[in-house]
């Protein structure tokens, strides 16, 4: 199971996982309620990680979160759920290399994306809407 990692443990020399981790960035805005929808817009999968509230909680105040994934596999298929623009994914195996995969994976962008069947969700003035 991904598992979000407390970027204050991260800062002062604690776990820092041995395994796959996903390095994510968000840009912020002064809108606290539209960025948290754009957040779960854009991982749909953060709510089900162990440690889900830390990492929204991270991203929204600093824009950064590091999540901890079990393998390959399951780094792959979540990097492969990202959509929309306010989030970046970089992936990174055990060793701490960049993975292989992750630039032909970007290469193919949010149109890549949105082509497996994605729902893109952005925020309008009627609130949440989708396509």
């Amino acid at each position: 199971m991904p598992t979000a990692l407390f970027l204050e443990n991260l800062a002062r020399g604690g776990h820092c996982g041995s395994g796959w981790r996903l390095v994510l960035k968000f840009r912020r805005s002064r809108d606290e309620e539209g960025d948290c929808q754009a957040i779960s817009c854009a991982l749909p999968w953060i709510f089900r990680i162990e440690g889900s509230v830390w990492a929204v909680s991270d991203l929204r105040e600093r824009g950064l979160a590091v999540i901890e994934c079990g393998d390959e596999g399951e780094a792959r298929r979540l990097f492969g759920e990202v959509r929309g623009f306010k989030v970046s994914v970089s992936v990174f195996d055990a060793r701490g290399r960049r993975a292989p995969w992750e630039h032909e994976a970007a290469a193919l962008g949010d149109a890549g994306r949105a082509s497996r069947k994605s729902r893109v969700c952005w925020r309008s003035r009627r609130g949440l809407q989708g396509d």
